[in-house]
């Protein structure tokens, strides 16, 4: 929002129009209209409605996760659209070759993508780490047959 001093030292406050129109579009829902319906009564497409509350709900929520850091949006986005929630589940699924496999399904995940998240995940030094919980795991296994 910002002020400006009219000459007779009176302040003016100026609205900005698309903040304006996402907080109403975020109070409309929130108060149980479809974006149908709150694009009407603003008088605009349901799905221009809907661009202004998903802006308004991620303006009002602050940054991204701090996990994707890093990456850029659309990655960090397709990410966490795949319900990845930390930087370990995406190192495992790496390693494992389940990303590159996802890759030649997903239209999101091209080659410029993979080789984005290598260096991403290199860089936080967990690409070639090994997982703990696997090497706990063979340790117990070879342990298992043997008297203590």
């Amino acid at each position: 929002m910002k002020t400006s001093d009219k000459a007779q030292g009176e302040e003016t406050v100026l609205i900005d129009p698309v903040h304006h129109l996402e907080d109403q579009v975020m109070a409309l829902r929130d108060g149980g209209m479809t974006f149908k319906a709150a694009g009407e009564a603003l008088g605009m497409t349901a799905s221009r409605a809907r661009h202004l509350y998903l802006r308004a709900s991620r303006r009002k929520n602050g940054r991204k996760p701090v996990w994707t850091d890093g990456l850029n949006e659309r990655l960090a986005s397709l990410l966490r659209w795949l319900e990845f929630s930390n930087r370990e589940e995406v190192a495992q699924a790496y390693r494992s070759g389940h990303i590159q496999r996802l890759a030649l399904r997903e239209r999101g995940i091209s080659a410029a993508n993979l080789l984005e998240l290598e260096q991403w995940l290199d860089a936080g030094g967990s690409l070639h780490q090994p997982p703990e919980s696997q090497d706990a795991q063979v340790g117990d296994a070879s342990d298992a047959g043997k008297p203590r």
